[in-house]
């Protein structure tokens, strides 16, 4: 009887652990197919933004060298002659002290 008992399960099992590793497997490589699949986008995101960096980088190095020709050109002082005789030292002196000797004396008293 017990022999019996064993038959009969066998023949139930038959073929369940092929069945099990064949939906383990097929499990697997839908899994394994998704990761490559999210792995190509992420990649293919990736490739985007750094080229997109890269041209963001370009467009800043491009301001920065460009920045400092415009800021020389705003700075440059361009001296004439008449500049020179305007300016007066002794009258400039004489200006201050005019200013300062009253302020002096006013502090004083």
């Amino acid at each position: 009887k017990a022999l019996d008992a064993w038959m009969y399960t066998a023949k139930g099992l038959d073929g369940e652990l092929e069945r099990r590793e064949d939906e383990l497997i097929e499990n697997f490589v839908v899994l394994l197919n998704r990761a490559k699949s999210d792995l190509r986008k992420t990649r293919d995101d990736l490739e985007l933004e750094k080229q997109k960096n890269k041209q963001l980088s370009d467009v800043q190095k491009q301001s920065v060298t460009a920045a400092p020709q415009k800021r020389k050109e705003l700075a440059k002082d361009y001296v004439d002659e008449h500049d020179f005789e305007a300016f007066d030292p002794e009258g400039a002196c004489f200006y201050l002290l005019s200013i300062f000797i009253p302020l002096v004396l006013c502090v004083s008293f």
